[in-house]
């Protein structure tokens, strides 16, 4: 009997664990729509529980909201927050967002360097703009040499 119990208890368990990342996406999924119809308190709620739990989309989401001030007052410090911590898990828009922050000095001082590193990464993924972006820089030796063959 205590070994049934003990399985029955075990298989609970893991099914909770499994619809974890379910509940996640249905929550997330219900930020988009809050986003989508206007309710930005909701999309802003939702993406910041999702966010602080680790959630690198929900980090995004939160540096767009910040960056454009949406629902929220513009703070390019914040979206620099949002994005680095979504950009240190490889997400791609991210990096790309961090590195335009960097290039223009928002919400940080103006950083050739930076952005060349948050653009590279962004292109290494296959991130058009950040590509174009780093092609231009090189054009325009920008925080690298000039070349036209890098560019």
């Amino acid at each position: 009997m205590e070994g049934t119990l003990r399985k029955l208890v075990l298989a609970a368990v893991g099914a909770v664990a499994l619809s974890a990342p379910a509940l996640a996406q249905t929550t997330f999924d219900q930020g988009v729509a809050a986003y989508d119809r206007g309710d930005f308190a909701a999309a802003l709620a939702t993406f910041r529980s999702l966010a602080e739990q680790g959630d690198p989309i929900a980090q995004y989401n939160l540096g767009i909201m910040y960056d454009r001030g949406t629902g929220v007052l513009e703070n390019d410090a914040e979206a620099l927050k949002w994005y680095r911590l979504a950009a240190d898990q490889n997400y791609s828009s991210a990096e790309l967002n961090l590195g335009l922050l960097y290039y223009e000095g928002r919400g940080v001082p103006k950083n050739l360097d930076e952005a060349v590193k948050w653009y590279r990464r962004a292109a290494d993924k296959g991130v058009s703009e950040a590509q174009f972006n780093l092609g231009a820089m090189y054009a325009n030796g920008e925080g690298v040499p000039r070349s036209y063959v890098e560019s």
